[in-house]
């Protein structure tokens, strides 16, 4: 795709109804900063389920408390997102612009997927942005990855300044790559998700739950940032 139309696609003005942000299929990929995505979330009409498209870790999809865990490859995932949009007729919101480049470099992908992911993700960054900067809301900035600098704009901290419920440390930003590498070493290691140490299977834990938080904050977000204007903070 040519860099102009991934551009246009995220700088777009957005709007999305109330109808239309009730359900909405909400998506958020997880990995290392320096490797394809090893997982994506994605919960609508509420049930969040994971689908785990690192080959390596496909041995860790096991039942999470929050919902289904299931093993696939990163191809029959977007094309069953997109299929599931189109015949149910659903908008597909991500936080930033890293869902549409991941989406982007699935094998296999043709051009007129391609467009239609450029031209349809939604992505509430910008218009999230133009909410907190129209409404003078603070939005506290948050710790990223080591090494690299604080977020100012982070769903993270978007979650905090829009009520969305308190999460521990642990569950927040800056652990996901870490803990991924971790439980796909030792995988590797010892074979499948029964024989992982208790630690191991403790971050993988933490990896899921992590992912569901940003899934269901997104909609949270999303949900306040596109309100009617009669039900938005006043100063």
């Amino acid at each position: 795709m040519p860099a102009s139309s991934k551009a246009s696609s995220s700088k777009r003005s957005v709007s999305l109804s109330g109808d239309e942000v009730e359900r909405a299929i909400y998506i958020d990929f997880e990995g290392t900063a320096t490797e394809p995505a090893s997982l994506l979330g994605v919960y609508c009409d509420g049930a969040w389920e994971v689908w785990i498209i690192e080959e390596s870790l496909h041995g860790a999809a096991v039942h999470h408390k929050y919902g289904q865990v299931t093993a696939s490859d990163r191809r029959s995932v977007i094309t069953s997102l997109r299929s599931r949009a189109l015949e149910e007729q659903r908008r597909i919101v991500a936080w930033s612009d890293r869902e549409l480049q991941e989406i982007l470099k699935t094998p296999g992908i043709n051009e007129r997927e391609s467009r239609w992911w450029t031209d349809n993700l939604v992505n509430a960054l910008p218009p999230a942005k133009r909410w907190a900067n129209r409404n003078r809301v603070e939005i506290p900035v948050v710790g990223s990855s080591r090494g690299l600098r604080p977020n100012k704009w982070s769903l993270s901290g978007f979650r905090r300044a829009t009520g969305y419920r308190k999460l521990s440390s642990a569950h927040e930003i800056g652990n996901t790559a870490s803990r991924i590498r971790a439980v796909r070493e030792q995988l590797a290691k010892r074979g499948s998700y029964s024989k992982l140490t208790k630690v191991a299977k403790g971050k993988w834990t933490k990896v899921l739950t992590h992912n569901y938080h940003d899934c269901v904050g997104l909609q949270h977000v999303v949900n306040k940032i596109f309100e009617p204007e009669s039900h938005q903070p006043h100063h």
